[in-house]
């Protein structure tokens, strides 16, 4: 189990440094030396997914899953698969367990947000949109989706607050957006019932 943790960390820096085929074999080593070593088989299946892998890596997610079910970046990686894939409840259902194992991965929350509004689930969008931000308050994306999501809401008042934090943070918010708030913007109008 030592020696696998072992090959899982200078694989990780082998990443780090471009050394990808170097860190594939160290990962492989990994699983060899300890086959629920988890994080062996989830990065094994970040490089073989970035490779265009993506069924090989479905399976190594899985099996990082499998070998330990406490490891939250393994579900995170298979739900952003499967969000990719168009499996969408699978997707939010990974991505809630991930925010149960790690209440503080923001990118989770982030996706949960994006997922319950494209499924036209606003409040429950928010509220993880609002998670991201908790996390990270300088998560310029998921303030741009807030404000877009508010935007859509009718209430313009908060679309702009956070609309203004995403430019704040350097965000490049697409222009018809910011053409359609500007009068909201410039005026701070209240919400239009």
């Amino acid at each position: 189990p030592y020696y696998g943790e072992a090959y899982v960390r200078l694989g990780t820096l082998y990443v780090a440094s471009g050394r990808e085929e170097e860190s594939v074999r160290l990962f492989k080593e990994a699983i060899d030396a300890d086959p629920y070593h988890g994080k062996a088989y989830n990065n094994l299946g970040v490089i073989y997914l970035r490779n265009g892998r993506r069924e090989e890596a479905i399976g190594l997610f899985k099996k990082a899953i499998e070998s330990d079910p406490g490891y939250a970046e393994a579900y995170f990686n298979l739900g952003t698969i499967y969000a990719d894939m168009g499996r969408q409840q699978e997707a939010v259902d990974l991505f809630k367990r991930t925010v149960k194992l790690d209440p503080g991965h923001a990118k989770a929350y982030y996706n949960l947000g994006f997922l319950y509004n494209a499924s036209g689930m606003s409040q429950e969008a928010i509220e993880a949109y609002k998670g991201a931000i908790e996390i990270d308050e300088d998560y310029a994306k998921a303030h741009n989706n807030l404000a877009a999501l508010y935007y859509s809401l009718g209430r313009y008042d908060l679309a702009v607050t956070y609309c203004e934090k995403a430019l704040g943070l350097g965000y490049e918010a697409d222009p018809q957006f910011l053409n359609a708030l500007r009068p909201y913007r410039e005026k701070g109008t209240e919400r239009d019932d």
